[in-house]
């Protein structure tokens, strides 16, 4: 399992949970968002667009008596 910062365009970071298969994949979900200290860059920070971040514009909402839910295509 691998627990880690994620930085994310919505002005705070999101904490990543993430389950390892053994050959190399990972796959796991956005379990909250976090305030972390960013360490300085060793790479070129590269815009959102380029990271495959989705558009606002791509996000559903709904919202009822029962909850919230939030997703994309």
């Amino acid at each position: 399992m691998i627990v880690t910062p994620v930085d994310t365009p919505f002005n705070c970071d999101g904490l990543c949970r993430l389950v390892c298969d053994g050959q190399g994949n990972a796959t796991g979900r956005m379990v909250g968002g976090l305030d972390f200290m960013k360490v300085r860059g060793q790479r070129e920070r590269r815009p959102y667009s380029e990271l495959g971040w989705p558009l606002w514009s791509d996000y559903h909402v709904t919202a009822g008596p029962a909850g919230q839910r939030i997703r994309t295509p």
